[in-house]
């Protein structure tokens, strides 16, 4: 007896022709779909402006964490303060072996501490008629020292000066600081000179808002969406460490790679993240990668607890994103104006003069205008002159001088420059100076 298979008919024959046809244009699709995106993520990544680009998470430099514990700092510059939260660490023998660098400029330049805890050389016999300044991290760097606007006054008028601002501080920190400097010299100055900036209202209002974790600079306060304050516990802390650690195991994986080099990539996940805010009940569900993208800088958020938290600079970006400094009716100006006041109270008692200046904005809060007749810090002056200090507004004089922003500032950053130090250091002099100190 023959086995006989059976024979496929002419019908069974046909939609096996028609499955194989199916699968290969499905295939034909797939390959085309998948060379259209190749091609517009290569168009994209060569051509997309640098605004898109900073609107983009990890896009084209790389995904990376942000600094939380050191904010760009050498590990042990800071040391935690019971008053003030953070301080720098003073030391008897300025250290030789810490530096700080501006990556987007090219830029690095030693730093260090004396014993008073300011990046400044030793006071060990302070002058009768020692001027102090103090102010942030514009008073504080961002130039190696010998450029510094403080060294430059120094050099120009041969006054002793204190040059004794801080990184991410605010008029609460920096009149704290002063008062235990001055007890520990023995007698107060001459002269104080508070470099004011707009950063300020904010500083002051989430003081103290930092510490020292893990050798580093790190917040220990945000905001919430409505600026209530929200301090941070060891929760947030060790949250950021395993993000930090997560991002480093993943540093060279597909998810990366992609945040990188598709612009595709970064859609969807622009997508992935919209449906999540539209449709919080299912957003755990929702994946996604990496931080949110096409988000303002002020808008950039962590989540603590179930809620969105902000860095302290989206008060800043909201007391100014008008075009003024609003601080007459600006509900977290309050501690500002109350240490403004204890200040001058203070100067008064102990007959030195009390000068603030105020620092021109700067380019990334408010884009400075050469031909802008606005009084940025008009509520403010309205203020000072109510407490009878005296002010400079450093912005209005630089105008006067037809010295533009470009000339001050680091490309886009709120920090003066090596020539834009050297320039305000040469223009000092002519505001603090007078027929008895000359």
């Amino acid at each position: 007896m023959t086995n006989t298979q059976p024979q496929a008919g002419p019908l069974t024959q046909a939609r096996a022709s028609r499955g194989l046809g199916r699968a290969g244009a499905i295939g034909l699709q797939i390959g085309l779909l998948l060379a259209t995106v190749a091609i517009f993520d290569t168009v994209a990544f060569y051509t997309l402006s640098d605004d898109m680009e900073a609107a983009l998470p990890g896009y084209r430099e790389g995904y990376y964490v942000p600094d939380f514990f050191g904010r760009g700092y050498p590990k042990d510059y800071y040391v935690a303060n019971a008053d003030r939260g953070f301080d720098i660490a003073p030391t008897d023998t300025p250290r030789t072996d810490q530096w700080h660098y501006l990556d987007d400029v090219d830029v690095r330049y030693q730093m260090w501490s004396n014993n008073l805890g300011c990046f400044d050389t030793p006071h060990p016999n302070p002058a009768a008629n020692y001027i102090y300044f103090a102010g942030d991290s514009v008073t504080w760097g961002y130039a190696p020292f010998e450029t510094k606007f403080g060294t430059i006054f120094e050099k120009e008028t041969g006054i002793e000066t204190f040059k004794c601002g801080v990184t991410h501080s605010g008029t609460r920190h920096e009149f704290s600081k002063f008062l235990e400097i001055g007890q520990k010299v023995g007698r107060w100055p001459a002269k104080v000179a508070v470099f004011y900036s707009p950063t300020d209202v904010a500083n002051d209002y989430l003081h103290p808002h930092s510490t020292v974790v893990d050798h580093g600079l790190a917040d220990k306060a945000r905001l919430d969406i409505d600026n209530n304050v929200v301090h941070l516990d060891e929760s947030w802390f060790e949250m950021i460490r395993e993000r930090i650690k997560t991002a480093k195991a993943g540093e060279k994986g597909l998810n990366h790679i992609l945040l990188q080099y598709s612009f595709t990539t970064q859609l969807v996940n622009a997508g992935l993240y919209w449906l999540k805010d539209t449709l919080p009940w299912v957003a755990s569900y929702i994946p996604t990668i990496g931080d949110q993208p096409f988000l303002h800088w002020a808008d950039k958020y962590e989540v603590y607890k179930d809620q969105k938290t902000y860095d302290l600079h989206r008060l800043t970006y909201l007391g100014t994103n008008a075009g003024i400094y609003e601080y007459k009716d600006f509900p977290q100006a309050d501690p500002n104006k109350k240490v403004i006041a204890e200040w001058k109270q203070h100067a008064d008692q102990n007959r030195y003069e009390l000068v603030f200046f105020l620092l021109p904005a700067g380019q990334a809060f408010f884009e400075p205008d050469g031909n802008s007749k606005v009084d940025f810090y008009g509520e403010l002056k309205v203020y000072l002159d109510s407490l009878g200090i005296r002010y400079v507004d450093l912005g209005e004089q630089l105008r006067e001088r037809k010295i533009s922003p470009e000339a001050i500032f680091w490309p886009d950053n709120s920090h003066f420059s090596i020539d834009g130090n050297i320039i305000v250091g040469e223009m000092l002099p002519e505001f603090l100076l007078d027929s008895t100190s000359r």
